[in-house]
């Protein structure tokens, strides 16, 4: 199995609601309610993997979008950093990504330390933040939120031009 990186959304409405994105897609209209008077879009990134441990980062979905789906993009490939440090924006704690030879190791703060083949794990990584990109904005065009992603979608188009000249998105 590939590397599969997926997200979901948190709800609170007397409980905490977690949904996954086939969820959210199915229900936009119910759920997308409890968001209109939401001071942040909370959640989650999933990443997966064949025989490995799966590795969850909580944070606000907009900033797991532009840090850790197209950021570490760009400093692990474009700026061929050795390691990439993600700082959670919704509490105290990192998450570290280091570059090696063919692979990723993903370590930090209440995550297992897991290793991902690069070529895999960025990819996936990208399409992910795409995902949580156009949810963001139906949420906007819903009147949800009021989230500026501009910035976001030059990132994305940045991570994608970096992982194109490195043959691994056509």
């Amino acid at each position: 199995m590939a590397v599969e990186v997926n997200f979901c959304l948190y709800l609170v409405d007397n409980d905490l609601i977690e949904l996954n994105e086939q969820e959210i897609e199915s229900s936009f209209d119910k759920y997308s309610s409890y968001l209109r008077d939401t001071q942040s879009i909370d959640g989650a990134i999933l990443i997966k993997s064949h025989d490995k441990k799966d590795v969850i980062i909580q944070d606000e979905l907009w900033v797991i979008a532009q840090n850790f789906c197209f950021s570490s993009i760009l400093d692990l490939l474009q700026k061929q950093k050795e390691c990439f440090v993600y700082h959670y924006f919704s509490s105290y704690g990192q998450i570290v990504l280091i570059s090696l030879t063919d692979c990723i190791r993903v370590m930090g703060d209440a995550i297992p330390i897991e290793s991902f083949t690069t070529s895999e794990l960025l990819p996936a990584l990208y399409r992910c933040g795409e995902r949580i990109l156009n949810l963001l904005h139906k949420l906007q065009e819903a009147g949800c939120v009021d989230i500026y992603t501009e910035s976001l979608e030059a990132l994305a188009k940045e991570a994608l031009q970096v992982l194109q000249a490195n043959d691994m998105l056509s």
